[in-house]
Parts: C-alpha cells; structure tokens; sequence
C-alpha cells in the first residue's frame, strides 16, 4: 500500500511539474520580452510550482491515507470476524460431536430393549411357551416388524453419527470383493426368495485395499432397496475390474424413480419426498449413508432410472486406498 502511494506521488509530481513547466515557458516567452520582469516572473513560476505541487501532493497523500485508514479498519473487522466465525466453528463441532455421541449412546440403550421385544415376540409367534390364535399370531407379527423397521431407523442414525462424527479414520485393510458380496447374497437369500426374486451375479475376482466395514455397508443398503422396491423379476450384481477401479453395479427390474425424485435421492429422509408406494415402508437413510461412505473412500455413485422399468446404481471406488 506504501509502496503504491509513493509511486503516485512521483508520477502525478512529474505530470504536475511537466506541464506546469510547458505552459509557463510558453506564456512568458510569449507575453514578456524585458530581462528584469522575466527574472521576476520566473522567481515567481518557481515559487508557484513549488506552492501548487506541494497543495496536490498533500491532498493526494491525505487521499491515500485516508483510504489506508479505512483498508485497516476493514481488515480488522475482518480479523474480528473470522476469530468470532472460528470460535463459533469450534462451537459448532463440538456440539456436534456431544450429538453424535449422544445419539450413539442413545442407540445402545434403544436397541437392547427392541431386541428383547423382537426375541421374546419371535418365542411366542414360534409357540415355544404355548400354543396362539391366529388373531394372536397376526398381532405378534405386526409386533416384530414395527420392531425391526424402528431397529433399522435407530442403526441407520447411529450409523450417520458415526460418519459424521469428527477425526474418524478409516481401518484399511485387503478384501476379497467378490467373497464379501457372497456373503451379502446369502443373508438377504430369505428376503429373496420370499419375493419370489431372480438374482445374478457376475463376478470378476478382484481385491481391493480399503476399509471393509465402509465396503460392506455399501452392497448391502444398495440390494436391500432393490429387494424393498422390486415386486417381480430380478435383480442383478456386477463387479467390474476397471484399472485403477472397482465397479460394483446393483440392477433391478422394479418399480423405479419418478424423474422428479431423483435430486432427494441421496438426502436423509429423502424418500419422504416420493411418491407413496403401497406396501414400501423406510425412511432413505440406506442411500445416504451409502453416499457418504463412497465420498469417504474418494468414490463417485451414479444412479440411472425410469419408472416401472428399474432401477441401477454403480459405484465407482478405487482399488487401494492410501494411508492418511
């Protein structure tokens, strides 16, 4: 800023003293021919150059450092505020990271008493501790299910407490992708095979170096959407070796996405915004927890759809992952 001032000074100095030196050269030798009065008449060309140089010059300063005054003034409000919006920040984190473990803890003390409900309804819809009616037997169905549907709620959101939750690293270590995802077929085969669904697989052995929780998560929320929204027909997995890439494709044959659902996709909650199905109970927190995990691990997921024709996702992730 210094710097900047001094050379507009030098310049308008020059500019100044360059044109008041032309045109009074030329006035005087035009309008006066005696040596005295032309002596005196320069003295003053002097002294007035010198007055009227100086007059703009101090202007032009005060200018300047008025404009600095009010640069640093700026720049302090600036440093006031960026120290409030850093302590604010740090505000911010740590309630966030008291809500994450509050949720996590809240998680625990949740599940423990669901599972009870679920094992001790699964003992009497199974007559272990006597025989029920039918009524008896719906009841206790319904019972189950509730519970489970609000168990898988209460797993997603402790799920995204734990994504979210600051500083959490990844655990790096060799998979085999296409045995991980035929464990993942075998524990939906009931839900599969209820539904009276084909499904394919088209293996290409590949090992990857990633984080196999995170992987695990990522096939497993992908098949059970295309299970909850597939009524009839197939649905079929890919592994794709793609240099440096894995492509693990997940397509079904069911019911779609509406064109205009799309952009809640990936959003928590997002599946309130669809179109009611009949039948089709979640809450789509499967795909954005899905989202999160592949912008963990570097990755990208697409997704193409029309509705009542189905539904493909791919993820794209890459093959090792580095050390951080």
């Amino acid at each position: 800023m210094l710097k900047n001032i001094a050379f507009r000074v030098v310049v308008i100095y020059l500019i100044i003293g360059g044109l008041y030196m032309f045109f009074s050269d030329w006035i005087v030798q035009r309008f006066v021919t005696e040596p005295a009065t032309l002596t005196r008449i320069q003295t003053y060309k002097g002294l007035g150059y010198v007055v009227v140089t100086g007059i703009l010059i101090y202007f032009l300063i005060q200018t300047q450092l008025n404009r600095l005054k009010k640069t640093d003034q700026l720049l302090k409000e600036a440093e006031e505020l960026n120290e409030r919006l850093n302590h604010t920040m740090e505000e911010l984190r740590e309630l966030d990271k008291r809500r994450n473990m509050l949720i996590s803890t809240m998680g625990h003390e949740l599940r423990t008493p669901l599972n009870s409900i679920i094992g001790f309804a699964d003992i009497l819809f199974k007559e272990y501790s006597g025989a029920i009616n039918k009524e008896q037997a719906e009841q206790l169905m319904i019972i189950k299910n509730n519970a489970r549907h609000l168990l898988s709620l209460i797993n997603d959101v402790v799920e995204i407490g734990r994504i979210e939750l600051i500083g959490e690293k990844l655990s790096l270590t060799k998979i085999n992708l296409n045995g991980l995802i035929s464990e993942i077929i075998d524990s939906f085969k009931p839900a599969i095979e209820k539904k009276g669904l084909s499904i394919e697989i088209i293996p290409d052995r590949i090992e990857i170096f990633s984080d196999e929780k995170r992987i695990r998560q990522i096939p497993i929320n992908l098949l059970s959407n295309a299970i909850k929204f597939t009524e009839k027909g197939s649905i079929k997995i890919e592994l794709v070796d793609a240099g440096d890439f894995v492509d693990i494709i997940v397509q079904d044959t069911g019911c779609g996405i509406d064109p205009e659902d799309m952009r809640y996709l990936f959003e928590p909650f997002g599946i309130t915004h669809f179109k009611k199905r009949p039948g089709v109970e979640g809450t789509g927190l499967g795909l954005y927890i899905c989202k999160r995990i592949v912008s963990m691990l570097n990755g990208e997921i697409f997704v193409e759809s029309q509705p009542n024709k189905g539904t493909k996702f791919v993820v794209k992730l890459k093959k090792k992952m580095e050390v951080v």
